[in-house]
């Protein structure tokens, strides 16, 4: 399945990657002595500059990439670390090939909820990261929900993929429960809910079918392509790149011996089936 056109220049988006690399380490330091003041906004930094690098590399094949990808994986890992710590009690953090000390922060509602914790899940899966989703277990909806909105549909996903992660079997029953909730958004578009949510839960159903799995993840990536080509905003915008809730489902299920039969751009190919590509960069 080919991308569609971008709106902004292979040039630019190189550009605009390493722009977001380099802000993203100019704060390290602050991370260091401020973590709750800026933590939540390097994550978000990182990731930006992690999507930048699928537009240019759209299998993930490229140190540059997996190394955009890795450091995103660790600065969102660190939100919820710090956030499970009481302020002030000191962390070695994994940055890139080495660590920053820094502090726990409590929880942070910018840093800390329902949407953050589902990019954070889907880059733990991709990096195939089994401290990251042992952190993210620690977290559930009383500590995502404070202070912050969120759509049911969302919750319900949060809440059945941690059903489904510790072996609790209510985890398929609860799909059903939830997807009603995707035509009821508070903080999506109703567009965005139905073309980005709803298949997650067909793929993630699918899972141990090989059949059945390789059509949703089809379907779901033509709704990625569907809602990100619309208009001209939207094809610059580097979250249709490629589809992070995807990686993550489409490494989930490598994982557990589903083969991916489906060639998108919007998979970044390399991640999925090359298992061991976090742990060979330097």
């Amino acid at each position: 399945m080919a991308r569609h056109e971008l709106g902004t220049p292979l040039a630019e988006i190189g550009r605009l990657a390493t722009d977001a690399e380099q802000a993203v380490r100019s704060l390290y330091d602050l991370i260091t002595s401020s973590p709750g003041n800026v933590l939540s906004r390097v994550a978000i930094g990182a990731e930006t500059s992690a999507r930048f690098q699928f537009g240019l590399d759209p299998s993930g094949a490229t140190l540059e990439t997996r190394l955009a990808a890795r450091r995103a994986a660790q600065l969102i890992h660190a939100s919820f670390q710090l956030a499970a710590l009481p302020p002030g009690e000191s962390l070695v953090i994994e940055v890139d090939s080495g660590g920053l000390e820094t502090c726990g922060t409590g929880p942070e509602p910018d840093g800390v909820n329902v949407r953050t914790w589902l990019t954070a899940y889907w880059w733990a899966r991709a990096t195939r990261n089994a401290t990251m989703l042992d952190t993210l277990a620690g977290f559930d909806a009383d500590t995502l929900t404070p202070g912050t909105r969120f759509d049911r549909a969302t919750l319900g996903l949060v809440e059945i993929l941690q059903a489904r992660d510790r072996g609790d079997d209510s985890w398929a029953r609860k799909i059903s429960e939830t997807v009603p909730f995707v035509d009821q958004p508070t903080t999506s578009s109703r567009e965005e809910a139905l073309f980005l949510q709803l298949d997650l839960f067909g793929v993630l159903a699918s899972i141990g079918d090989q059949d059945t799995f390789t059509d949703q993840l089809e379907i779901a990536l033509n709704s990625h392509r569907t809602y990100w080509s619309k208009n001209e905003e939207r094809r610059e915008h580097p979250q249709g790149f490629a589809s992070l809730p995807l990686l993550g489902l489409a490494s989930m299920a490598a994982d557990e011996g589903m083969r991916i039969e489906v060639e998108s751009d919007y998979l970044p190919r390399e991640l999925i089936t090359n298992w061991p590509w976090m742990f060979e960069l330097p």
